[in-house]
């Protein structure tokens, strides 16, 4: 049974051993032995016989161990097991030599400037001019490495032994500012030569040989006259141990063969280094979890540090920001940053503040003054002004958490220019104060977020010392920095549970010998790499002439281990069994070297099979797919009276269940965590352009309108193009959208020149953009909120109407050839409700730059050479207007009764709605023609059916609003040019 010594009951132990004086926890230790009346008896004995302390010691340890419960074996008191970490600290707290120690990136941070000193003119002045940080950090483990053998550098090195040369200068200013642990053992080394370092009564049991542990360490324990374990030369497994080698495909069977068959392992200990993929296969099959640990994580709060430095990037990284946001921690409250990533998800940049919605004219006035110019600002605004009695923060903590995020929009931060070191030492020390407050605080009580915590100020140390006494950085040197600092971290995927399996990861940690022994991943040996390759051969046979210095070779370092292993399976008491696999997680393994050398010496006695995969049977049972239905019958429903818009009613019309769920029961609307597509950003963007020129002409006369938008689009473009990207495009300035972005600037220019071209030629003049009208369309619509994208006015004062998209597509021009064309006719009657005349109206397709439209003549231009305006017919007799009010007094009689068409896949002329289209002059339904095959007697055959489509979207919708599978009518149209009716993905600018 392993050994799963309570955390208590062992540090009582330690702390009798080593005197401890901390009172709380000798308050928490009598406590455990009043209530654990046998641990007091045992531990008085213990007290009264003056047992010996014995120290097991294995370098692996530190990182778990089996030990027996059997009666047999060596009783818990009197008995301490330590790794190497847990020796140094053994070892440091009796002789006064404990205390808190500097990371390893702290110290190499400290370490850069030491080596920076002695780096020009030497093997590392290029390296270290492209990963200053990076060299120290390998430097100052090479000079460990050497410290750990026993080496004092020494000055006078020849010159044929640079590396040795540098660390030697390097170490003559250094001298171990900060320690680390070999530091430690090596002030070990010096105190043993004085005096006795442990106790007398003490002895140490090591469990390897003293060739396998660095040389400052063997000195160490040989000082305390520990016993090392010695191996035969020759050691081989014995023959008369059974041994079983079963081989599997994958991994993962093996993994689901234990999972499923828990009672055949209860006996025996277990060897397996990936406890996480194990656990997979436990947690189905429902069975008690091992602890598992995960030892590159990148776990979301770790990131904090490198998303908390992004924020000083120019161009911003839009993604990274929307990172930072959406931590599950942040020295920023979430519900500010819950508010602020809703606007960068949504707008695609800061978003622009709606001045018309601010009916306060006391409120407007006031955000003005204070600069608030766009969504986030207003957001920041509203948050640090509003008390809420939720928070106990005042105004004053208030300002200070959201001042955390004003580098973001700060404009003395830009590309290109070195950013004050004085600024970024203040921003770490808010963000690491926060980070470790936070960790000590009451409030967080997970002990991973808390190590996380420590690991995230732990860099902020490590960036600041490197900053260091210099005036300014460059982002690119920064980012450097930050992402050489940042380290992942090992991180606990689950704790052992009660019932759990006996499993410890290596030979190694088997304190005691185990009756059966199964290595699940015997393949695939763990690769040892040797720490002193750096050195050269003149170099290492130097070190190899002084006095108390011992380099290793891997090769001397690889046999030990093998002699380990063979007597750690030798020991074995009954049997073994050794499963093989080919594969894990579609990487082919090799095979082990120890199932290698059982092939060779047993030959055809060794026992081999394949691996049985023996799970409970399952039932099968069929499931009946749901088919599409005509309609679904709801009951009567009662919709309260709501405000139409061009898209509710093409969804009403089209897909009357989509619109069901979206605007009566509102289930489709839900947060947004993405931010908008690069292709969504351009028509965004495109149209924040066009209103930001109209916006500077308001004001002025017709054609002084004209000149004046091509005089500030010839001088002051960029700077528009800027502000609107910044708005509502921040993702197209992402390094892997460069040459997209730079396409997409001339594009949009060119787009403008041809719209402006428009207005000349029909003495066209802008009104202005994102214009609102709100009246009633009739009885049967009711009221209708329009908001038009471009409105101009004629030579005759007549409106005319522009819908802007950013599309390649002949889609808007078939609406318009088919009749179809909702958003022009709705837009066209509410204006004429308005008191307006409307003279035309058309789509302008912004990358063509041409103007598809029913009322103009087709028009080329001769400078340009292209068709800019492009006259569509619509179809002759039909008032699309009355079919439009037909519909919707079709759809709604349909909804209130509680009969809601779906339909999808279905011939639309088969659906009840088509007869009553037929009987009223409703609209025909969007819907994709189905042709009869083509034969050589018929090459254009005869539409079948014009079935029904779904609405066409960006993301598919939860599977609770019956998320449908979708055909396009054309292959040639992009996706992300495909119009939808999903709340969250619809726009003006497709």
């Amino acid at each position: 049974m392993m050994a799963f010594i309570p955390n208590l009951e062992r540090q009582f132990l330690e702390n009798q051993q080593k005197a401890a004086t901390n009172i709380r926890f000798l308050h928490q230790s009598h406590l455990y032995v009043k209530k654990n009346t046998k641990f007091a008896s045992k531990l008085t004995t213990f007290k009264n016989n003056n047992t010996i302390m014995r120290i097991i010691f294995h370098p692996s340890f530190d990182r778990g161990y089996y030990k027996s419960h059997e009666p047999n074996s060596q009783d818990i008191l009197g008995t301490q097991i330590v790794g190497i970490q847990g020796m140094l600290e053994h070892l440091s707290l009796y002789n006064g030599l404990s205390g808190q120690f500097a990371s390893d990136g702290e110290r190499a941070a400290a370490y850069l400037a030491h080596v920076a000193k002695w780096a020009k003119g030497t093997i590392i002045e290029t390296a270290f001019t492209n990963d200053n940080l990076g060299v120290a950090k390998r430097l100052l483990e090479w000079r460990d490495a050497l410290i750990m053998a026993g080496w004092e550098a020494a000055p006078d090195v020849d010159d044929d032994k640079p590396k040795l040369q540098l660390l030697a200068n390097i170490e003559s200013t250094w001298k171990g500012d900060m320690k680390g642990d070999a530091d430690r053992w090596h002030d070990l080394l010096i105190l043993s030569q004085k005096q006795r370092i442990i106790e007398d009564n003490d002895t140490i049991d090591c469990r390897c040989a003293k060739e396998q542990l660095p040389f400052v360490v063997q000195q160490v324990l040989e000082a305390c006259n520990a016993v090392f374990a010695e191996y035969p030369d020759n050691v081989q497994i014995p023959d008369n141990l059974k041994i079983k080698i079963k081989h599997y495909k994958d991994l993962t069977d093996v993994y689901r063969q234990v999972a499923a068959n828990m009672e055949d392992y209860k006996d025996c200990v277990i060897i397996n280094r990936d406890n996480v993929s194990l656990n997979h296969s436990l947690f189905a099959w429902g069975e008690p979890l091992l602890n598992a640990n995960i030892e590159e994580a990148n776990p979301l709060t770790l990131q904090l540090f490198k998303l908390a430095m992004s924020l000083f990037s120019r161009p911003l990284n839009i993604n990274d920001v929307l990172s930072y946001l959406q931590l599950p921690v942040g020295p920023v409250p979430r519900k500010l940053r819950s508010a602020l990533a809703y606007i960068l998800a949504t707008n695609g940049g800061f978003g622009e503040i709606d001045w018309n919605d601010i009916s306060d004219e006391n409120e407007a006035a006031a955000l003005k003054r204070n600069n608030v110019c766009t969504l986030w600002d207003k957001t920041i605004y509203d948050y640090i002004e509003t008390d809420d009695n939720a928070t106990s923060l005042d105004k004053k903590e208030r300002k200070a958490k959201a001042e955390l995020l004003k580098y973001i929009t700060d404009k003395s931060i830009e590309e290109g220019k070195d950013i004050p070191v004085e600024i970024l030492k203040d921003y770490i020390g808010d963000i690491s104060g926060w980070a470790n407050r936070y960790a000590n605080s009451g409030i967080c009580e997970d002990d991973a977020l808390k190590s996380q915590l420590g690991n995230v100020v732990v860099f902020f140390k490590q960036l600041a010392c490197i900053l260091g006494g210099a005036e300014k950085i460059s982002y690119a040197d920064l980012d450097k920095h930050v992402r050489t600092i940042y380290q992942p971290t090992a991180m606990t995927q689950a704790h052992a549970q009660v019932g759990a399996l006996e499993v410890v990861s290596s030979y190694e940690q088997l304190v005691d010998t185990p009756k059966k022994l199964v290595w699940l991943d015997c393949s695939e040996a763990d690769q040892r790499a040797d720490q002193y390759e750096f050195l050269s051969a003149a170099e290492r046979q130097w070190l190899d002439s002084q006095d108390r210095v011992s380099i290793p070779t891997l090769k001397n370092i690889l046999e030990f281990n093998r002699k380990e292993m063979v007597c750690a399976i030798s020991k074995v008491k009954e049997s073994v069994i050794l499963v093989t696999s080919e594969y894990h997680h579609n990487q082919k393994l090799a095979e082990h070297p120890l199932v290698a050398e059982l092939k060779m010496l047993r030959g055809d006695n060794l026992e081999l099979s394949e691996g049985e995969i023996n799970l409970p049977m399952s039932e099968e049972k069929e499931i009946s797919i749901p088919s599409p239905k005509e309609q679904y019958d709801l009951g009567k429903i009662n919709p309260a009276q709501r405000s139409e818009s061009n898209t509710s009613i093409d969804t009403l019309i089209n897909y009357p269940f989509d619109y069901t769920v979206d605007y009566i029961a509102h289930l489709g609307k839900s947060s947004k965590n993405d931010t908008v597509s690069p292709q969504k950003a351009k028509g965004l963007v495109a149209h924040h352009v066009v209103q930001s020129l109209v916006s500077r002409v308001s004001g002025k006369d017709g054609i002084r309108r004209i000149a004046e938008m091509k005089d500030i689009l010839k001088n002051d473009y960029e700077a528009i193009l800027q502000n609107s990207i910044n708005v509502t495009g921040l993702i197209l300035l992402l390094k892997e959208n460069q040459m997209e972005y730079n396409s997409f600037k001339d594009q949009l220019k060119r787009s403008i020149d041809s719209l402006i071209l428009i207005m000349e030629h029909h003495n066209l003049f802008p009104v202005g953009c994102e214009l609102k009208y709100e009246n009633p369309l009739g009885e049967t619509i009711g009221d209708f909120n329009a908001r038009i994208d471009l409105v101009l006015n004629d030579a005759e004062g007549r409106a005319v109407i522009f819908d802007l998209k950013w599309s390649y597509s002949d889609y808007y021009g078939n609406k318009i050839k088919d009749g179809k064309a909702l958003q022009l006719d709705l837009y066209r009657k509410e204006l004429e409700e308005s008191g307006k005349m409307v003279s035309a109206v058309g789509y302008y397709l912004m990358p063509k730059c041409q103007l598809d439209t029913p009322d103009f003549e087709t028009y080329k231009d001769k400078h340009i050479d292209k068709i800019i305006i492009n006259h569509i017919d619509p179809p002759q007799g039909i008032d699309i207007f009355t079919q439009i009010e037909n519909s919707v007094k079709q759809r709604r009689d349909e909804i209130e009764n509680g009969s809601i068409e779906e339909g999808e896949g279905m011939d639309i002329l088969q659906l009840p709605y088509s007869q009553a289209y037929i009987k009223h002059g409703g609209m025909l339904l969007v819907g994709q023609a189905q042709k009869k095959r083509a034969t050589k007697v018929n090459p254009s055959p005869a539409i079948d059916a014009i079935i029904k489509d779904s609405p066409k979207i960006f993301t598919a919708k939860p599977e609770m609003l019956f998320t449908k599978t979708y055909e396009f009518s054309k292959n040639d149209t992009p996706l992300n040019e495909t119009e939808t009716t999903y709340p969250l993905m619809k726009g003006r600018l497709k």
